[in-house]
């Protein structure tokens, strides 16, 4: 059987020919998919070798910290991720300077929400350590995970910007380095340093 190389139909390739904006698209949208299959293949893999390392105990605490990241991540975004990702576009069409006054005001709420967030997350820590996690009044995590959220939420937004200014290949070379570096070192950290060491090395890839 005579195997042919595909050829899309031509009035679809007529269009995406004639359209710059269409082959924009289409390049962003292949590498934002490179950045989100790498980001979720590094993690899978260091799901399985966190689990086998930490074991059930710790490995349930360090998913539910995960959870609280994400979840307190939302919180501190309040939205600014939604707008970053809408509006800079448009304002670009106008000029880079009313996109650069959309970041600024997204930035101007994000810091606003994150001081009050770390305000809340310290001097609640040793109840979150407690009642949350299981862990002494004294530990070091939910202070650990009050960082993690900040740089979280920090790498998100630039992600969310970089998204909105067509810079894809800079996200797929980001996710890259970041699988290359998570893999090794997250289940290395945690072999020497137990939880702490898999949240240490966590926030430090991100």
């Amino acid at each position: 059987m005579r195997i042919t190389a595909f050829v899309l139909p031509q009035g679809i390739q007529t269009r995406l020919d004639s359209s710059p904006v269409l082959q924009r698209f289409l390049k962003l949208a292949g590498w934002s998919m490179v950045a989100f299959a790498l980001d979720k293949i590094a993690m899978l893999v260091i799901v399985f070798m966190l689990a086998r390392i930490l074991g059930a105990a710790d490995y349930g605490r360090l998913t539910l910290a995960q959870g609280l990241v994400n979840t307190a991540q939302i919180f501190v975004v309040l939205g600014a991720g939604t707008m970053l990702a809408r509006y800079i576009p448009a304002m670009r069409e106008e000029s880079v300077r009313r996109a650069v006054e959309v970041i600024n005001l997204c930035a101007l709420i994000v810091l606003g929400t994150a001081l009050v967030f770390v305000v809340g997350g310290l001097w609640g820590a040793p109840a979150i350590s407690t009642l949350v996690l299981g862990l002494a009044p004294s530990s070091s995590v939910p202070y650990m995970l009050v960082g993690w959220v900040l740089i979280t939420t920090l790498t998100n937004l630039l992600l969310t910007i970089l998204l909105s200014f067509e810079k894809g290949s800079a996200m797929g070379l980001v996710s890259l380095v970041a699988a290359v570096l998570v893999i090794p070192s997250v289940p290395a950290f945690a072999i020497a340093h137990g939880l702490l060491g898999a949240i240490a090395a966590l926030i430090a890839v991100e």
